[in-house]
């Protein structure tokens, strides 16, 4: 499976991050991002893009739970997810969605948000914490995330123990 890893994002965010690459990853079924910070604005918008242009893309796996806790300027990235044409495309290919987290943050529920809303063929979407995450932070995490709107009335929504 193809994989992107955090040196990745470090080339990537060097330049601008165009919206649409000259030619799309139609190949492209399975991803999977490891150590991708969702607060830092450059990266989020080099996954967005990837998103864009992977119209084929079936399966979405983000880990970043070696990832050591970062500080950053989180507002640049939320107000990025919060725009209305963040995506401006569905993700018609989208079945599964695996996501393994460090913690909860504002970026990383607008993300999945982000996910949910554009993947209406969505099936399961699956989301685990390290294990050093309490169990009321659990479940904050997960109600926050099962009141999001879901464009797949087949998606269900896993929240698993490590």
């Amino acid at each position: 499976m193809p994989s992107l890893e955090f040196c990745y994002w470090l080339v990537l965010s060097s330049e601008k991050i165009p919206m649409w690459l000259p030619h799309p990853a139609s190949s492209l079924m399975s991803l999977s991002l490891q150590n991708f910070k969702y607060g830092d604005l450059f990266q989020l918008q080099g996954v967005i893009c990837r998103l864009r242009n992977s119209p084929n893309l079936g399966q979405l796996n983000v880990n970043n739970q070696d990832l050591p806790k970062m500080h950053l300027d989180v507002k640049p990235s939320l107000t990025y997810l919060e725009a209305f044409d963040c995506l401006d495309r569905t993700m018609n290919q989208l079945r599964t969605i695996n996501i393994f987290c460090v913690e909860r943050s504002r970026a990383l529920l607008l993300f999945i948000k982000l996910l949910l809303v554009h993947s209406p063929t969505s099936e399961k979407i699956s989301i685990q914490h390290r294990a050093t995450v309490d169990a009321h932070e659990k479940y904050n995490f997960a109600k926050d995330v099962t009141r999001f709107p879901r464009a797949s009335t087949k998606a269900e929504l896993l929240f698993l123990d490590p």
